[in-house]
C-alpha cells in the first residue's frame, strides 16, 4: 500500500486483506473511493494510526469513529491491556469511546483506573474524569483516590527485607490481611510495575512486585513468599539483551518494554553467568542458601521444569549450589531434575573461593583449591570484586600465601612483571624477592622497575634487580639506562635519603661498569679471533701448511715400508718416550713391563736387552 499518492495499484491487493480484491483487481482506485469497511480494516491494522489518519479524509473520518478507536485498541493491546494502553494515546479517547471501551474489556483492577485518573488530570482531560469514576464507583466501593493501591504495596517493602519485623506474627497476619484485600477486592496484580504519568507507559526498570518478591526471596521470608506465591506473582522475568550484544534475541510485549538496570540491585555480577535468558528467584534463593524457599518456589513452577529452558534453569540452580558448598540444595534440585549427576564446582566458584581465602589469609583453603583446579587469572574481573587477589596479597603482606601461588600457578611474563612494579610500589619486600629470585618463573627486568626502586628509595631491592639483569642480558646495558641513571643522580642530589639514593647510585655505576668492561673484553677477543683468520687466510700461511702437509706425508710414507714393527724399533721408541723419566718402559712381542729401579732389562722371547 501507498499513501504518498493515496492511490492503490492492483499489484497491492494484498496488502489491505481480501476483501480488497472485489474493488481493485486489475485496476487503479484512490483511498477516497474504497469503501468504508476496507478503510475500518486498514485503520485497525496499522501500528500507528495518527500517521495514516492525515494521509486521506477518508481515513480521517473512519478513524475518528469511537468503534473503530477501541477496536485498535483492542487489536492493538488485547482485551486485558487495551485500557491501559489506551493511556499512551489520550487524544484518540473521548466520552463515547471511553465508554465503550469500558465495555470492550474486563473488569478494570482499581489501581489501574487510579493511574488513568492521574493521567487525565496531567493532560487537561476533564471530559473523561467523569465517566471514568461513574464507572469506578460501579464496580468498587471506595476509589480510593488518595491513596494509591501500588503505594499500599510498596509499604510492605520493609516487612519482606527486615529480618527483625518479618518475624513479628502480628506484623506480617497484618501485612498480608493487606494484599488479600487489593488482590480479592480491588484486583490488584501483584506482578504490578511503576508506570510515567507524563506518557501513560510502565516502567519495568522499577518493576515493584517482581522488587517486593525478590527482597522476600534474598531476606528468607518465607511467610509474604507464599504469600505472593498465592497471588499468583512471577517467579521469573525476561532478561533484557542490549541490541547488537549478540545474544539471541527475547520477544517483549511492545506495551512493557524492559530495561535491564533494575536487576543490578539483587544479582550481583557473579550470579549472572547462572541466568541466560531470565532473572530468577530461585538463583537467589539458592544463593542465600533459603532451603524452604527454594522448595517452595520448586512445587509452585513444577510444570515448568519439564520445558526445555525450566530443565536449563535447574542446571543452573544445580550448579549454583555445588559452587556454594550447599550440599541439601542440591539434594533438593536433584529430586527435580532427575537423574542428572551434581556436576563439579565451576571454574568460576573455585576462583572466587580461591579469591576470599586469599582475603582471609587462609593458606591451608588456598592450597586445596589450588590443588581442585583454582586459578586467579581474570579473578577480578569475573567474579565482580573490585580487588586483583595477587595485588590484595602483596598489599597485605601475606607472603606465604604469595609465595605458594607464585610456585604453584604459572603467570604470563606481562603480569610477572606488573606485580614486580606493584611489590616495588608498596615496599613489598618479600613479595619482590620471590619473584626475582624465583626459580620456576620470573618477571623481565626493566627500565620501569630500576625508577620504581630509585623513586622509593628501595636501596635493598635495587642489586637484586641488577643480579637478575646481569643474568637476564649478561652482555648488554638494560634499554632507557641513560635516562635511569639521571634519574637517580637527579633524586640523590635533591632529595632526603641522600645516603641511601647514594647507594643507588653506585650499585648502578658498578653495573654499568662491569658491563663497559665485558664489552672491552669480548672486543678485544674479538679481535683476537680476526686476525688469527686473518693470517690464516694470507698466501704465505696457506703455503707453509702446504709444505707441511707434505713433509708429514713423505714421513708417513717412508714409516710404512717396514713390514712389521721389530721388537729393536720397540725398545727404542719406548726409551724414547721414557728418556726424561727414571722409569723405563720395556715392550716386547709377548708383553710389557715397568721398571722403576733397575737399570738392565730384557725382554721375552728376544736377545735384546736394555740398560
Amino acid at each position: 500500500m501507498s499513501t504518498s499518492h493515496g492511490r492503490f495499484t492492483g499489484r497491492n491487493k494484498r496488502a489491505v486483506g481480501p476483501a480488497a480484491s472485489t474493488h481493485v483487481t486489475g485496476q487503479s482506485a484512490s483511498l477516497g473511493t474504497l469503501p468504508e469497511e476496507l478503510l475500518e480494516q486498514i485503520f485497525i491494522n496499522v501500528h500507528n494510526p495518527s500517521e495514516l489518519i492525515r494521509s486521506c479524509v477518508g481515513l480521517r473520518n473512519v478513524g475518528s469513529r469511537p468503534l473503530v478507536k477501541v477496536s485498535w485498541l483492542v487489536a492493538r493491546w488485547g482485551p486485558i491491556n487495551a485500557f491501559q494502553g489506551s493511556l499512551r494515546w489520550t487524544r484518540l479517547l473521548d466520552v463515547q469511546s471511553l465508554e465503550l471501551l469500558f465495555k470492550a474489556v474486563p473488569v478494570v483492577p482499581r489501581f489501574i483506573l487510579q493511574r488513568a485518573m492521574t493521567r487525565f488530570v496531567h493532560e487537561n482531560k476533564a471530559e473523561l474524569i467523569g465517566p471514568l469514576i461513574s464507572y469506578g464507583l460501579t464496580h468498587y466501593d471506595d476509589l480510593s483516590l488518595n491513596k494509591h493501591d501500588g503505594q499500599a504495596f510498596k509499604e510492605l517493602l520493609p516487612f519482606a527485607s527486615n529480618l527483625q519485623l518479618h518475624h513479628l506474627a502480628l506484623l506480617s497476619h497484618t501485612r498480608m490481611e493487606l494484599i488479600d484485600v487489593l488482590v480479592s477486592r480491588y484486583r490488584f496484580d501483584v506482578n504490578f510495575c511503576k508506570w510515567n504519568p507524563a506518557t501513560g507507559v510502565p516502567l519495568l526498570p522499577t518493576n515493584e512486585g517482581f522488587r517486593l518478591f525478590l527482597t522476600a526471596v534474598a531476606g528468607g521470608n518465607q511467610v509474604m513468599v507464599k504469600a505472593l506465591l498465592k497471588y499468583k506473582m512471577r517467579t521469573h522475568v525476561e532478561r533484557y539483551t542490549l541490541p547488537f550484544s549478540g545474544a539471541p534475541a527475547r520477544a517483549h510485549d511492545p506495551l512493557f518494554e524492559a530495561t535491564p538496570q533494575w536487576e543490578d540491585s539483587f544479582f550481583q555480577p557473579e550470579l549472572r553467568p547462572y541466568m541466560k535468558y531470565t532473572v530468577e528467584a530461585l538463583i537467589l534463593a539458592t544463593k542465600n542458601k533459603h532451603l524452604e524457599i527454594m522448595r517452595l518456589l520448586l512445587e509452585y513452577d513444577c510444570e515448568r521444569w519439564l520445558t526445555e529452558s525450566g530443565s536449563e534453569v535447574l542446571k543452573s540452580s544445580l550448579q549454583l549450589a555445588v559452587d556454594e558448598s550447599f550440599p541439601d540444595g542440591v539434594q533438593l534440585v536433584t529430586e527435580y531434575i532427575g537423574s542428572f549427576p551434581p556436576p563439579p564446582k565451576s571454574a568460576l566458584a573455585l576462583k572466587r573461593a580461591l579469591l576470599h581465602a586469599c582475603f582471609e589469609n587462609d593458606l591451608r583453603a588456598v592450597k586445596e583449591l589450588v590443588e581442585e583446579g583454582a586459578t586467579v587469572d581474570g579473578a577480578k574481573g569475573d567474579t565482580g570484586e573490585g580487588v586483583d587477589p595477587m595485588k590484595n596479597v602483596i598489599f597485605t603482606e601475606k607472603v606465604e600465601i604469595f609465595k605458594y601461588l607464585v610456585r604453584a600457578l604459572t603467570f604470563p611474563t606481562s603480569v610477572l612483571s606488573d606485580l614486580l612494579t606493584y611489590a616495588i610500589d608498596n615496599a613489598a619486600e618479600a613479595c619482590a624477592r620471590e619473584l626475582l629470585t624465583g626459580r620456576r618463573q620470573k618477571p623481565v627486568v626493566i627500565e620501569k622497575h630500576l625508577r620504581r626502586c630509585i623513586v622509593h628509595a628501595s636501596r635493598t631491592l635495587m642489586p637484586i634487580l641488577i643480579r637478575r639483569l646481569l643474568i637476564q642480558q649478561p652482555d648488554k646495558i638494560v634499554s632507557g639506562f641513560s635516562g635511569v641513571m639521571r634519574l637517580a643522580v637527579k633524586r640523590a642530589n635533591a632529595e632526603p635519603l641522600a645516603e641511601q639514593r647514594q647507594i643507588i647510585v653506585a650499585e648502578l655505576e658498578a653495573y654499568k661498569e662491569q658491563i663497559d668492561a665485558k664489552q672491552r673484553t669480548r672486543k678485544k677477543n674479538s679481535g683476537k679471533r680476526d686476525r688469527q683468520q686473518a693470517n690464516l687466510s694470507s698466501p704465505a700461511s696457506k703455503a707453509e701448511r702446504k709444505r707441511r702437509r707434505t713433509s708429514h706425508s713423505e714421513t708417513d710414507d717412508g714409516d710404512d715400508s717396514d713390514a712389521e714393527w721389530s721388537p729393536t724399533k720397540q725398545v727404542a721408541a719406548a726409551a724414547a718416550a721414557s728418556s726424561s723419566s727414571s722409569s723405563t718402559v720395556i715392550m716386547g712381542r709377548r708383553g710389557s713391563r715397568t721398571t722403576n729401579n733397575s737399570r738392565r732389562a730384557t725382554i721375552p722371547g728376544s736377545d735384546v736387552v736394555v740398560v
